[in-house]
């Protein structure tokens, strides 16, 4: 996937084929999107939160280095 070649990209979701929360990214030439999410750590309530945790620290981190690639200026600031 190529920085300029992203459209895109969703804020946090339910996604019901993968059981927790994902975002999706836009790319030109895709009709569907790719969707992403943190990996799995384990059974339990605790564990379903800290991946949806993990999962919306990705998708900042994923945005702010779009952003930094495509401009040079992050867009979340740590």
């Amino acid at each position: 996937m190529r920085v300029g070649h992203i459209v895109a990209v969703t804020p946090l979701f339910e996604s019901s084929d993968l059981g927790t929360d994902a975002f999706a990214v836009y790319t030109v030439g895709c009709e569907e999107p790719f969707v992403f999410t943190a990996p799995d750590v384990g059974e339990g309530s605790k564990n379903a939160a800290k991946r949806k945790a993990n999962t919306a620290a990705l998708q900042k981190d994923f945005v702010n280095q779009w952003i930094v690639s495509l401009d040079g200026s992050p867009f979340f600031k740590n």
